[in-house]
């Protein structure tokens, strides 16, 4: 367990002087002035590292996947007063992928019931209450919901059947349906497959997508890496065929860009986790990241320089700071957290400051790992 960290670590290192650069300047966020707004977020049970539902490349138990699921998770709401309410209560399921509503009022989320159900998204009210399935068929997996302004919603499904073309396992494409659950139509074919897709000021989808170089029956290319990375489309599928960020990058880097949000201060600039060990449960160092301007001169800004821990699911707040969640621990596993110190009991959730400064734990169950956080706000 400790040498996948030690990877991730050492890569950040080489990432640091051929990919990375320091942050500019940002304004606003005072990481220790109190909430502005609930957040809710995803408590689950410890993860083992290895090829889980929970990597930076998951596999979807759905038409043979070999793959590990660990419920006992619950969508959990953190108010501003410091009171923790449990939303779904459920005692044997798997929960991920969390997004309010444009006018702060619903919640999205994806559910997975013990160990072989199917992925399904769910709709409920930030209280708790009038949950419903939006998913129609349990013969596949519905993940990675977002809202999009019209009503309707994007996700991520295994429901084409594609595999990938490196393992050959699951892999899921974007698609989107109506707020009942009707009318699904693909947005996307990609083999790699796709997830987090969110919608961006402009109106657009961005999403990460697993950008695979090696193709079955042909001599791989030493010099083209598969990678993830940032990509945008309409929310119609077009204007689909150029990653947005990362695909000039030095050549040296083979890991990806994960969970990006657009920052909502109207630069266009992305938030996100740069990793680069292939199951390492897409925690690695906190980036930003700006699309503008030429390809080739692109770099990823490291926001935390401490490299004292690792992160995942940066979420950029309406007042300018960023949740988060965080992990300094030396290993991640089920045991490491029974009895453990806190330095092992795995991600807590926190809040920063713009460039990941000044970091502050809002919660941090010793039993369990805080993920996904996403604020009760209403916006544009």
């Amino acid at each position: 367990m400790g040498a996948g960290l030690v990877l991730v670590r050492s890569s950040v290192v080489v990432l640091a002087t051929a990919l990375l650069v320091a942050p500019s300047p940002a304004a606003g966020g005072d990481p220790a002035a109190p909430l502005a707004h609930p957040v809710i977020y995803v408590a689950q049970p410890p993860v083992d590292l290895g090829p889980t539902e929970n990597g930076t490349y998951p596999r979807y138990r759905g038409f043979g996947a070999p793959i590990v699921r660990v419920t006992g998770a619950n969508l959990l709401r953190l108010d501003p007063s410091g009171t923790v309410t449990n939303l779904t209560k459920r005692a044997n399921a798997a929960i991920r992928n969390p997004d309010v509503s444009f006018d702060g009022t619903r919640v999205l989320y994806a559910m997975a019931l013990a160990q072989d159900g199917r992925w399904q998204i769910h709709e409920m009210n930030v209280d708790g209450t009038g949950d419903r399935r939006v998913s129609r068929d349990w013969n596949f997996n519905d993940l990675d919901p977002a809202y999009l302004p019209d009503g309707r919603i994007v996700f991520t499904t295994d429901r084409r059947k594609v595999v990938d073309p490196y393992l050959g396992l699951p892999s899921a494409q974007l698609h989107v349906m109506n707020a009942d659950g009707t009318s699904i139509t693909q947005l996307s074919s990609d083999p790699g497959g796709e997830s987090s897709p969110t919608v961006t000021a402009s109106g657009e989808v961005s999403f990460t997508r697993w950008d695979v170089k090696i193709a079955r029956g042909e001599e791989p290319d030493p010099l083209d890496v598969s990678r993830f990375l940032v990509w945008k489309m309409n929310p119609d599928g077009t204007n689909n065929g150029h990653p947005v960020f990362g695909s000039h990058a030095v050549r040296d880097f083979g890991g990806g860009f994960f969970q990006a949000r657009e920052i909502p201060d109207g630069t266009g600039r992305f938030v996100a986790t740069s990793t680069h060990d292939f199951y390492y449960l897409a925690a690695g160092s906190l980036v930003r990241l700006d699309p503008a301007g030429d390809q080739d001169a692109h770099r990823a800004e490291v926001l935390d320089r401490s490299f004292d821990g690792v992160w995942r699911d940066p979420f950029p707040t309406a007042d300018g700071r960023l949740l988060a969640s965080w992990s300094g621990t030396p290993t991640f596993s089920a045991a490491a957290v029974a009895g453990g110190p806190a330095s092992s009991r795995g991600f807590a959730l926190v809040v920063t400051d713009p460039d990941g400064n000044g970091r502050r734990v809002l919660h941090d169950d010793p039993d369990l790992w805080e993920w996904e956080p996403v604020e009760v706000a209403a916006r544009p």
